[in-house]
């Protein structure tokens, strides 16, 4: 699978994660049990990864048969791991030739079973089970000249198992490819051993064939597909070379398709190493061409020229480059420079996008999706798809890269082509708008007229409205008293504001020749002139029943009165209360509760209506509640407009602001109550509008 992952991201390690046999990191004995089968491939050699560790082997330079032989101690030999790494001590010790030795144990239920088994080196060798040699891959030799390289690692290879569970595995491996030429092997190369990996043939061969198939047919598709993207883009911009997207775009492609044939090509015909590294210098030097031409190919779209940032970039592919080939360190052990320059080129080539979409370049949106798709789409083959086991990597692998290659060129496609038919159409309507020049001239003289003709019909409109409410909000402010009642045994305060469309809030007080104070808040249904009417009703009514003798009479004779009118939908909230002596009655219909602050007890509680809105409801018995105030004892009435309230995120004041708000307030005044249930409801609003008349009558007992 890490030959398709090198197909565009030579970025990833060559070894992606797998599953590992049971093995202690100075174990001699690897034990292996089919269900180490059930998942991805199992290796017993392979290159350290991480906290995965590493296989140790016995290992000895040298030349022997007996070496093959089961029984042979080699308990003297040094451990190391077969792999070989160019930059760890081992191989520092390599002279060309030498054996590799490993136990495994495996378990009963494998007795007699197929193994499959890839093997990978840039080498010869010959592999021994139990002394018996069961392949040969290339020709060891213990020179350069007679030694013949042979890689099989992309094909899988049998052998069965017979009756025995303990296994010796004997590897007769050379490797004189570095001795004399040790810089660009290791360069290009990082390794000198090989690596084992094997699978359960009789569950496993159909998949692995077919994946080995879906493999080849994929890369030798997306090998044609972007070879004839780029053909067809050559010669678009060929015929037409003033569109230097279609070149950029060419060479972009082009790139790819140089990074999947060299990758391809390694695996054909069993080529030489010199030719591997002719091959692996073209897929490193491919993948910075490929963003070189991707950067060109977005300022040529959007800033219609190369812009200066462009040379900076290039100038840190040739340097990158040029380290790794003529630095150190192998080509592929350095990798974050590179990596910084395309995140940073990343970041860069999302900027540019977001000035087209400013400057509204035509069809933008379609080539910035396509190419930040395609980064992303390469972040993750470069950072994360490695990390995936390799049954969930088999799966997907594929798809993703199909993806990856396709989504950009086949989104530049649908560009060029919305390109090219918006011109066409362009042209069209400018001919079509020249036949019609007259017509559309008086079509859009008629159009202003009426425009025109609306216009002043809204403002003959909005001044009707606006009129209505002003007389609204004047009948509504005549409906109320004109002073408060004084009393010795009573600080009183009112307060009203109206709101931009009058909502229809009255209050009212009515002191008997008796001594007996029975004061109203109500609030009307609807907004308007309506609502203002309505509280004329409200206020005749008041004023005609307010003398009689009980609450009850009064709210009841208020609610009948108002049906009988036949006033629906228009209903009123009450709030209606008599205070006769040291007694407060209080009955509520429809509003929000009034507060009640107890002076001695020092505490805050509501007095809920007992019923709906008047006039909805007929023969409804409306429940008085009685109370004995005291000293200090504070009473608010109010309407909803208070806890209404709306900040500027449409969020209610509610109510229990307004009782913790009345708590901290026993010392102050009627009057200085209401300027902090005021203020509170400005600060709360925020500099909006109100939504709704907010009034306020406040009782204390002196």
């Amino acid at each position: 699978m890490r030959k398709i992952i090198n197909l565009l991201f030579i970025l990833t390690s060559l070894i992606s994660s797998q599953l590992f046999a049971d093995s202690s990191k100075d174990s001699d004995t690897l034990f292996i049990s089919a269900d180490n089968f059930n998942a991805d491939n199992l290796y017993i050699a392979a290159p350290s990864l991480g906290s995965k560790g590493e296989i140790l082997w016995r290992f000895s330079t040298g030349d022997a048969s007996l070496w093959a032989d089961p029984l042979f101690d080699d308990s003297k030999w040094e451990l190391v791991n077969p792999w070989l790494d160019v930059l760890k001590p081992e191989a520092k010790k390599w002279k060309g030739t030498g054996w590799f030795r490993k136990i495994i144990q495996i378990d009963s239920s494998l007795i007699g079973e197929y193994i499959g088994m890839y093997f990978h080196q840039d080498g010869a060798s010959e592999i021994y089970l139990n002394g018996k040699k069961i392949f040969a891959f290339g020709k060891v030799a213990n020179n350069k000249t007679d030694e013949e390289f042979y890689d099989p690692g992309n094909s899988p290879y049998v052998f069965s198992l017979d009756s025995s569970t303990v296994y010796t595995i004997a590897v007769r491996y050379s490797n004189h490819s570095n001795l004399g030429w040790e810089y660009f092997y290791n360069k290009f190369f990082g390794h000198l051993g090989f690596s084992i990996s094997l699978f359960h043939f009789n569950k496993n061969i159909e998949s692995e064939m077919m994946l080995k198939h879906e493999r080849t047919s994929f890369d030798w598709g997306i090998n044609g597909f972007t070879l004839a993207f780029s053909l067809i883009f050559f010669l678009l911009y060929f015929f037409y070379s003033k569109r230097k997207q279609n070149l950029y775009f060419a060479f972009f492609v082009f790139g790819i398709a140089l990074m999947s044939s060299s990758t391809d090509l390694q695996l054909i015909g069993n080529p030489s190493l010199e030719l591997i590294v002719i091959y692996r210098i073209v897929q490193f030097i491919a993948f910075s061409f490929v963003f070189t031409f991707f950067l060109l190919f977005i300022y040529e779209t959007v800033y219609n020229r190369i812009i200066k940032l462009f040379w900076l970039f290039l100038a840190a592919f040739i340097v990158i480059n040029g380290f790794a080939f003529f630095g150190s360190l192998g080509i592929f052990d350095n990798m974050m420079p590179l990596v910084i320059v395309i995140a940073v080129m990343t970041v860069e080539s999302i900027r540019v996008f977001v000035v087209g979409i400013i400057r509204k370049v035509e069809n933008i949106w379609i080539l910035t999706a396509g190419a930040i798709l395609f980064l992303l789409l390469v972040l993750f083959n470069v950072f994360f798809i490695s990390t995936l086991p390799e049954s969930v990597l088999n799966s997907i692998a594929i798809p993703i890269m199909i993806l990856t290659i396709t989504v950009l060129p086949i989104l530049m496609a649908i560009y060029l082509a919305k390109t090219y038919g918006k011109t066409q159409n362009d042209l069209e309507e400018k001919i079509i708008k020249v036949q019609e020049l007259s017509a559309l001239q008086i079509e859009q003289e008629r159009k202003n007229a009426e425009l025109q003709l609306q216009a002043e019909l809204e403002r003959a409109e909005n001044h009707r409205k606006t009129q209505e409410l002003e007389q609204a909000r004047r009948l509504q402010l005549s409906m109320l008293p004109t002073e408060i009642p004084k009393l010795t045994n009573l600080d009183i305060a009112v307060y009203m504001k109206t709101a931009t469309e009058v909502g229809g809030d009255y209050y009212d007080f009515h002191f008997s020749e008796n001594k007996i104070l029975t004061l109203v808040v109500a609030d009307a249904t609807g907004h308007g002139l309506n609502a203002g009417m309505f509280i004329s009703v409200t206020k005749g009514l008041f004023q005609s029943l307010a003398n009689k003798s009980n609450l009850e009479d009064i709210i009841s004779q208020f609610n009948t009165s108002l049906i009988s009118m036949k006033l629906q939908p228009m209903y009123l909230s009450l709030s209606l209360v008599r205070i006769q002596n040291n007694q407060l009655k209080f009955a509520g219909a429809g509003m929000p509760p009034a507060l009640y602050y107890n002076y001695e007890k020092n505490s805050v509680e509501e007095i809920e209506s007992s019923g709906p809105p008047l006039g909805g409801f007929p023969n409804f018995n409306y429940e008085i509640n009685t109370y004995m105030p005291s000293k200090g004892d504070i009473i608010i009435l109010m309407s909803d407009g208070f806890a209404e309230r709306m900040n500027k995120n449409k969020i209610i004041y509610g109510w229990n602001k307004g009782k913790d708000l009345l708590s901290k307030m026993k010392h102050l005044s009627s009057n200085e109550i209401i300027k902090e249930f005021v203020k509170a409801s400005d600060e709360w609003g925020e500099g909006s509008e109100q939504d709704d008349d907010i009034t306020f009558v406040i009782l204390k007992v002196k």
